[in-house]
């Protein structure tokens, strides 16, 4: 038997595969959503009778009215527009352990992923994650998705502080988790190296910014020369900050200063001082 939230109890029909092997069919009533449980009766070899109750989640998903996924836990849902999906689905939530995780990133609670996995939205989906009103520097918190290549990657997150909350769009069902990324950028000068001395007409800045958690925020990472702000081009695809000075500096003692953030806000900076001489 099976009976859906504010639902009447419907009746399943079993038949045998093999032996104790049953398998029946039942078809789920959209928008009686919430907890909904199978009842099974059977009669063990030592007679009598006797029951075991299953129960799970029913929650909706429709192309007129989209709807919203939530976990068990509450802690995490996803909402879908109208007219978001292609056909009505009954999707499912399973929490499942993050190991191994990458050591860059810090899970704040399980992965929860969604099923099935093969649905893409019409247009993108609200991800929420909850986290405690006690959680240090959330800033540093965002959403990662799970790929089928075994890698985890940023989601754009906004923090809603207020409602201790992160959001993000998404354009499909995946594994999702909400992990701390605490590490800053990593900055390696390339040209010119700290406390060199090259020449006036061969100087052109190359500095390699990367960052293995949320990634480089290349809106606010700069190039100072002298403490002046200089309009240096970076190359996301080789990780590098770069700039050809339009005439030459003059001879003596200069300073190169890099601030590098990632896009969960953490900084770094590294200055190198070096010298110019004439041709």
């Amino acid at each position: 038997y099976i009976q859906q939230a504010k639902g009447e109890e419907k009746k399943i029909f079993l038949y045998p595969r093999s032996l104790n092997n049953y398998v029946g069919r039942c078809t789920i009533s959209p928008y009686l959503d919430g907890k909904a449980q199978i009842k099974i009766v059977f009669s063990p070899p030592s007679g009598g009778r006797k029951e075991k109750i299953h129960t799970f989640t029913v929650q909706t998903l429709s192309p007129e009215k989209g709807g919203t996924i939530v976990s068990d836990d509450g802690i995490i849902r996803i909402t879908v527009s109208p007219g978001g999906i292609n056909e009505l689905i009954f999707p499912r939530v399973e929490k499942i352990a993050i190991d191994p995780h990458p050591d860059f990133l810090v899970p704040l609670s399980l992965a929860y992923q969604f099923e099935p996995l093969d649905v893409i939205f019409n247009s993108p989906a609200k991800i929420t994650f909850r986290y405690p009103e006690s959680t240090p520097e959330p800033y540093q918190l965002a959403i990662f998705y799970w790929d089928k290549g075994k890698n985890w990657h940023f989601l754009s997150s906004k923090n809603e502080s207020e409602k201790k909350t992160i959001t993000a769009q998404i354009p499909f069902f995946a594994r999702f988790a909400l992990m701390r990324d605490a590490i800053p950028p990593i900055i390696h000068p390339y040209s010119p190296r700290p406390g060199t001395c090259i020449q006036s007409g061969d100087i052109k800045f190359s500095v390699q910014v990367t960052d293995r958690g949320s990634g480089i925020n290349y809106k606010k990472t700069t190039m100072l020369i002298d403490g002046e702000k200089v309009p240096a081009e970076y190359i996301p695809k080789k990780n590098l900050l770069l700039f050809d000075p339009p005439k030459p500096l003059e001879e003596g003692a200069h300073s190169l200063k890099i601030i590098a953030s990632d896009l969960v806000g953490n900084t770094s900076k590294v200055e190198v001082r070096f010298k110019v001489e004439s041709d």
